[in-house]
């Protein structure tokens, strides 16, 4: 059955992302001037592998809830793969020691002189590329996401609040592919341009776009775990709520039930009492 041996894929890959995000987010208090540049990058790593670990989970559940079909499972598939190959990308650049081995269970060893105030700018563009096309996947599985859950929702309001977002998701995808492919094309033109490292110290209109890009990726996000949390708080409320119905049906059949017995015995006591008595007025006659 399709689906089973692509979640477990999914799911590698999911954490393969996490524990380099745990990696990067670890050396934060040994760069004092980089904490903010190495959280926002380990928080991005994390957002989307979490995101794809959601959707891994999905595929596995698939055989029985037939929430994709065919083409939802091949982009889930192409979603892990995408960020299989970003993840290898970014390890090659973070990593002490250059290329690793693709997923290998080693621990990765981050250079954080890379955050350093005076290497940053020539850093920031290695990163560019692959922290783009991350943006870009993120938002491919957050629709995913979405139209799984306007599928799987219990309710009809939140069936409705997932098909709400489905539309601005889908423009800022839009916008996340432009910019992935706008900072492609920046890679090339440094790749031509030699006096480009001089430059990489201006902030062009170009370099701030994706900036905006990802705090309204990181809002989408925020508010999309807040929605998921209100709605597992407010089916874990029900739950509870039926469960105490339950026990107090059952309470209430158990008090029926031994009411109903004391009954039926005071009865029979009384029947009893009457026999006798009627048997003890005959013996007198």
């Amino acid at each position: 059955m399709a689906g089973i041996g692509e979640a477990s894929a999914i799911i590698a890959v999911a954490h393969i992302g996490i524990k380099l995000s745990n990696s990067l987010i670890a050396y934060i208090s040994e760069v004092q001037d980089a904490p903010y540049r190495i959280q926002r990058i380990g928080n991005e790593i994390l957002t989307t592998s979490e995101r794809l670990k959601d959707i891994g989970e999905i595929v596995d559940k698939n055989r029985e809830t037939q929430t994709f079909n065919d083409e939802g499972i091949q982009s889930a598939v192409r979603c892990s793969e995408d960020c299989k190959t970003i993840l290898n990308q970014l390890r090659s650049v973070l990593n002490k020691r250059g290329w690793q081995p693709p997923l290998n269970g080693s621990e990765d060893e981050i250079d954080i002189s890379l955050f350093s105030s005076l290497r940053w700018p020539f850093s920031k563009p290695k990163l560019e590329v692959p922290l783009a096309e991350l943006t870009r996947v993120k938002l491919d599985l957050m629709l995913l996401f979405s139209s799984a859950m306007a599928l799987e929702a219990s309710s009809a309001v939140e069936k409705a609040n997932f098909r709400r977002d489905i539309p601005g998701l889908s423009r800022t995808r839009e916008w996340a592919a432009r910019m992935a492919e706008e900072a492609k094309e920046r890679a090339k033109v440094r790749e031509r341009d030699s006096q480009y490292a001089d430059q990489c110290m201006e902030r062009t209109k170009a370099e701030l776009e994706p900036e905006m890009l990802q705090e309204f990726v990181d809002f989408q996000e925020r508010r999309r775990r807040e929605q998921e949390e209100k709605i597992w708080t407010e089916r874990a409320a029900l739950l509870l709520a039926e469960q105490e119905e339950t026990k107090k049906k059952a309470e209430d059949e158990r008090r029926k039930l031994e009411e109903d017995i004391l009954a039926k015995y005071k009865k029979d006591q009384e029947e009893l009492q009457a026999r006798t008595t009627q048997k003890k007025g005959n013996l007198r006659i």
